[in-house]
């Protein structure tokens, strides 16, 4: 899993601000472009909320929570992904199951279901309960770029962050910092707002 300190999170400051300085909601939906951050951010959120080290810099990336949670092995931080391009209602009657245990190690547990859109209607419609019921301990966020192909049952139990494309300096920034290869001017160029797309580009002579 891909964590990130907040405060070097890139783009979309406003919506990590905001997120950060108020608990999150019990059922979020973080929509936007693919390749912006809505995983990372998910994920380095569930972090920060669990993270051990009391520096401000938080998640630290370094102690043995946040460790775990970048290995995909923290008990209370699960993620949930497409398999064969669906959702399945098994996954999601598993993750309706897992919301009712009260953390295991950390603060609070964290249930991320990325490529949300991907879900079957029976999966979808399975967690409509969690959704407008979850534990005080337990905090789901469903992340899609194709909002619109969700149910509006589940839209509508979820309290929406939309992230917008990056700007090119930002991309610039980033690429610069993690010395990519290849033309940064052109990356930049080419990806069209998006991190994942300025990384994917095959630029290499």
């Amino acid at each position: 899993m891909s964590l990130v300190s907040l405060e070097k999170f890139v783009g979309n400051s406003h919506l990590v601000q905001r997120l950060r300085a108020r608990s999150l909601p019990q059922a979020s939906l973080f929509t936007g472009p693919d390749g912006v951050g809505k995983q990372t951010l998910a994920l380095s959120l569930a972090a920060e909320r669990n993270c051990r080290d009391k520096c401000e810099k938080r998640p630290c990336g370094s102690c043995s929570s946040c460790i775990k949670i970048a290995g995909g092995n923290h008990p209370d931080i699960l993620l949930f992904q497409p398999e064969k391009r669906l959702i399945r209602i098994d996954e999601m009657r598993r993750m309706n199951k897992e919301v009712q245990f009260r953390p295991f190690e950390g603060r609070v547990r964290v249930f991320v279901v990325d490529q949300a859109e991907t879900m079957t209607p029976e999966a979808a419609n399975s967690i409509l309960k969690t959704l407008e019921e979850p534990p005080e301990t337990s905090r789901i966020i469903l992340v899609s770029a194709f909002p619109h192909r969700l149910l509006p049952t589940v839209r509508s139990r979820c309290q929406q962050f939309s992230f917008l494309s990056l700007k090119r300096e930002e991309i610039r920034s980033f690429l610069t910092e993690q010395a990519i290869d290849g033309d940064t001017e052109l990356r930049c160029a080419l990806a069209r707002g998006s991190i994942g797309t300025a990384l994917e580009l095959n630029l290499k002579e």
